[in-house]
């Protein structure tokens, strides 16, 4: 029986890496990726977040286009008192791009978030997989 979650968020240091041939965690990112059982979920906070990631190099940009051709992205917009109200009670370790991976794990349980930033997401009480290992 295959035991994968059915959807993955990813968040913005997996699509910089992904996208970035140069980043440390480049393999990680694209064997987590290319191991998705199901549908893989991102938003624009964690695009934007990426784009800064890769320092707008252009191959790079593209790259994140191609990835991002395969993903859905949900908007945030209706949500962002309570990203913000997330934001501050993490203070300072949590940022925007953050709060909405963990928002979009706990509107979707049965995902994971795929992030490079375990320090971060091991006190966020999501279920995450990071190059470091994981919690599920």
């Amino acid at each position: 029986m295959d035991t994968r979650p059915r959807k993955a968020i990813i968040d913005s240091g997996v699509l910089a890496a992904a996208a970035n041939t140069k980043d440390t965690e480049n393999t990680w990112a694209l064997v987590g990726l290319g191991s998705m059982k199901g549908r893989a979920i991102t938003c624009e906070a964690a695009i934007t977040e990426a784009v800064h990631l890769v320092k707008n190099n252009g191959t790079a940009v593209g790259r994140l286009q191609e990835l991002l051709g395969g993903m859905e992205i949900m908007p945030m917009d209706k949500n962002v008192r309570v990203l913000l109200d997330s934001v501050r009670d993490y203070t300072p370790r949590m940022d925007y791009a953050d709060a909405c991976a963990v928002a979009l794990q706990k509107q979707n349980p049965d995902s994971i978030v795929l992030t490079t930033d375990h320090a971060d997401f091991s006190v966020y009480r999501v279920p995450f997989a990071s190059p470091r290992g994981g919690w599920y």
